[in-house]
Parts: C-alpha cells; structure tokens; sequence
C-alpha cells in the first residue's frame, strides 16, 4: 500500500471520528466548522493525489491553523495570546474531544508536504479555496 493511500486512510478515520464524536456527544454544528471536515478533504486529495484539493485546504486553512498551533502552545505556557485555545482548557472538556482536537498540530504540516508529493501547488486551488469557503459558510448560516 503507498504511503498516499494509508494517509488517505487515516485522515478518513479522523474524520468519521470527528462526526461521531460530534453526533453523539453534541453540538453536531461543530462539524461544520472547517477544521473538523477538512480531514475529509485531505483524504480525499491523498487518495486521488490531487494538488488541486491539497492547494485548496492550505489556502483557505494554512494562516489560521499556525495561529491556533501557536495559540495552544502559549496558552500551555500559562500565558494568553488569542484565546482560541481557550476552550481546551475548560475543566470537563471532554477527553475524546480534546484528543480529536489535537489534530490542529499537524494539519497545516501535513497539507504542505502532502501538496509537494502531489505535485506542488495548483495554478486555481485559490478557486476550490473560495468555493470550499463559500458552500461552508452557507451550510454554516442553514444548519449552525
């Protein structure tokens, strides 16, 4: 089996995870946030090796992912730098959730070196990026 295809596996599994976890403890408006589907998007472009989705993720996913990476490690210093964080922290958060959540450490990572292996970045991902964030805010405005 490549490589491709046991990442393309496990970000599937992360993401049926995410939903079940989110189904069955509640809110399951939070799949609807990007971080919790974008697995499906990255096991979808590792599956097809596709530039043109991994271009798309890191666009619209790649500033925001550092800025929570670098929030979490400055709120497990003890100090606060965005708050986005914040939530992780809560006495009785739950435990699967926080696991699942950790996730936002690798992902960026992940959508850059996945892009490279599929042949770098795609000219229009810039378009999926826009389209991706546009479909997600309007299920986000119907369902949240």
């Amino acid at each position: 089996m490549r490589n491709s295809t046991v990442f393309g596996i496990v970000f599937l599994v992360l993401f049926i995870a995410d939903v079940l976890a989110f189904v069955r403890d509640g809110p399951w408006q939070y799949i609807f946030w990007a971080c919790n589907h974008v697995s499906l998007l990255i096991a979808i472009a590792f599956l097809r090796r596709s530039s043109f989705l991994f271009t798309s993720v890191a666009s619209l996913l790649f500033i925001p992912q550092l800025l929570w990476i670098v929030d979490f490690f400055v709120r497990l210093s003890g100090t606060q730098f965005l708050g986005v964080t914040d939530y992780l922290f809560t006495p009785g958060y739950p435990t699967i959730w926080f696991i699942l959540t950790l996730k936002h450490l690798f992902l960026p990572f992940v959508v850059v070196w996945g892009m490279k292996r599929s042949g770098g970045v795609h000219r229009d991902g810039w378009k999926g990026a826009i389209v991706y964030g546009l479909a997600l805010w309007l299920v986000s405005f119907l369902f949240g």
